[in-house]
């Protein structure tokens, strides 16, 4: 086993049509001033100039490792890096984001077990294309080793209600690469959205001892033409999908109350996300009409009913209480109006 203060970190980098951004994400991981790194670049079939810039670094750094493969989606290119890490820790990096300079060496400075399964930083910086900047972290460090603390780190990655990011990023913490071996956990390569939240849920339910420290340096860029931003008519059954694999994981491993009204509460918030994405997106072409037809059709599915209609539930958030009202009426004609008005608020 490695010394706690000299672990090799090996970071993971998904690449994908980020040419714009490559070089400020590769330059912040190259010039940490800690060392040991391991840098496998993942190409993943990117139709522009990456791949090249990948090259160009790893001539320069005998550090960087890189791997040129057919396009097979983000799961699929970490789970590549995962195969290839021989480093005691395993990080992961978005290309369009950015970290301090001091961001790996503060998180291994308070590390205090290296037989910890997950080491937690305390959050990002979020970088808005307005150029905001929001910082959350976790107020006290933990360390669990029973089922109880497991089942709050559980809820907080489905149902985080403070600031813009919960414990299901995985870009925010060092995975013990021992322990997602022996554990077999890797991205799941079917679904299509909101892997980090099923990776990290499945983390935390496995792992045997987590600990978390204040170590924010990592800046998350939110692109408004990115995946996760952009109009999906396929979002519904996406984010359904993804609700059933929850309640069915819950249901095999007997999961406490606590879980399942995580679940419902993450299970609002996707509902919300096929509004933004879909329903009540500006480029959905169907009539007004049509929409709110689908939509309360939507709301009968037998998962988002339940969550729907559940009574208490302390992860739900007061909008989302306003939200759950709004799709119980029998006419989603003031959802649509509700809706309206939130946006043309925000856009103030």
């Amino acid at each position: 086993m490695e010394h706690i203060a000299t672990p090799k970190i090996s970071v993971i980098i998904p690449i994908y049509n980020v040419e714009l951004y490559l070089r400020q994400c590769l330059d912040s991981v190259v010039n940490q001033t800690y060392r040991n790194l391991e840098i496998i670049l993942i190409d993943d079939g990117s139709p522009d100039n990456c791949g090249k810039i990948c090259d160009e670094y790893a001539a320069k750094d005998s550090r960087v490792i890189v791997i040129h493969k057919e396009n097979g989606g983000l799961s699929a290119a970490r789970n590549d890096g995962i195969a290839k890490a021989t480093g005691y820790w395993i990080t992961f990096v978005d290309s369009d984001d950015w970290c301090e300079l001091d961001y790996y060496e503060s998180i291994i400075s308070q590390i205090c077990d290296d037989t910890s399964d997950v080491i937690c930083a305390g959050g990002h910086i979020l970088e808005l294309q307005s150029g905001n900047k929001v910082v959350y972290s976790i107020k006290n460090d933990f360390c669990f080793c029973d089922s109880n603390s497991k089942e709050k780190l559980q809820t907080m990655v489905l149902a985080f209600k403070n600031g813009y990011a919960s414990l299901a990023a995985p870009w925010d913490k060092l995975y013990r690469t021992g322990f997602i071996r022996k554990k077999r956990l890797l991205f799941d390569l079917l679904s299509k959205a909101w892997e980090d939240i099923w990776f990290n849920f499945q983390i935390f339910q496995k792992a045997e001892k987590v600990e978390g420290h204040y170590a924010i340096g990592y800046h998350y860029r939110i692109r408004p033409m990115s995946i996760m931003q952009s109009f999906n008519p396929k979002r519904p059954e996406i984010n359904y999908h993804f609700v059933c694999n929850l309640q069915d994981y819950a249901k095999k491993n007997k999961a406490s109350d606590s879980i399942y009204k995580a679940i419902h509460a993450r299970t609002i918030s996707l509902i919300k996300n096929t509004l933004d994405l879909y329903y009540f997106n500006p480029k959905n072409d169907k009539t007004v009409h049509e929409v709110l037809v689908e939509l309360k059709q939507m709301t009968m599915w037998p998962y988002y009913y339940e969550a729907i209609n559940e009574k208490k539930n302390p992860y739900i958030s007061r909008r989302q209480k306003l939200l759950k009202w709004l799709l119980k009426l029998p006419s989603m004609w003031p959802l649509k109006i509700s809706y309206n008005v939130e946006k043309q608020l925000g856009e103030k």
